[in-house]
């Protein structure tokens, strides 16, 4: 089927209005750059890689304590730098009755756990093996170096529309502020590098999605399903 001049025209015109408009944005650009958000998340999550393709620096064996706060999971217990089973003179087993009440061992009690010497529980846990241990403990992968402890940064990178571009960014402060300390350090630990920003081939890929849109939006306006034969005699 042919098409006419004045049709073809019409068509031109209508690409060149979604060229121009919010609709190659929406159609085009922001469906290649959900691939390319999804592409980095992976990298630092699943493989621990920076953007240059190096694997992030290991977690800290540094000895350290941990409040139970600092616990996104479970695994806490309060103790010193002895363990539960070699107590020096300045802590305690106890048993934790039901009612919250504190008292010396006996038989049939419950829930024992360790305290100072004036029957005060501990509040922090002291972790030989530093934050390593401290994710060890609580299960979490510690083979690579993947910025996912709570999840609270990766969830907070984000796509986002400035205008009629497409933006990939940090959504709180917190998380930018975690980011920059990770990344390029602070005055107690040095930085792993960026990780966040694409790489040279997610970079690649996400440009070869957005052509291939770009093309097939393209191709659709004018053809609209017809195969293009212009007619100019109508």
């Amino acid at each position: 089927m042919t098409v006419t001049l004045a049709t073809l025209m019409e068509r031109l015109e209508n690409l060149n209005a979604t060229l121009v408009g919010g609709d190659l944005v929406d159609l085009a650009i922001a469906p290649a750059a959900a691939g390319l958000l999804l592409a980095i998340r992976n990298r630092v999550k699943n493989k621990g890689e920076a953007t240059d393709g190096s694997q992030l620096r290991k977690y800290s064996t540094k000895q350290m304590y941990a409040a139970q706060s600092q616990f996104v999971g479970g695994g806490f217990f309060g103790y010193g730098k002895t363990s539960a089973n070699d107590i020096t003179l300045d802590t305690y087993t106890i048993n934790k009755l039901r009612k919250g009440k504190l008292e010396p061992t006996k038989k049939g009690l419950y829930n024992p756990i360790l305290v100072r010497k004036n029957y005060q529980q501990r509040k922090s846990m002291y972790l030989p093996g530093g934050y390593k241990e401290l994710r060890d403990i609580q299960g979490l992968r510690t083979d690579i170096t993947n910025m996912s402890y709570g999840g609270q940064m990766l969830n907070d990178y984000q796509e986002g529309r400035q205008g009629d571009a497409i933006v990939l960014g940090l959504t709180t402060q917190r998380s930018a502020d975690v980011y920059n300390g990770q990344a390029y350090g602070t005055g107690k630990m040095a930085g792993r590098g960026v990780f966040l920003q694409a790489s040279a081939s997610e970079i690649e890929e996400f440009e070869k999605r957005a052509l291939f849109s770009l093309k097939r939006l393209t191709v659709g306006i004018i053809l609209e399903g017809e195969t293009l034969g212009v007619n100019i005699g109508q």
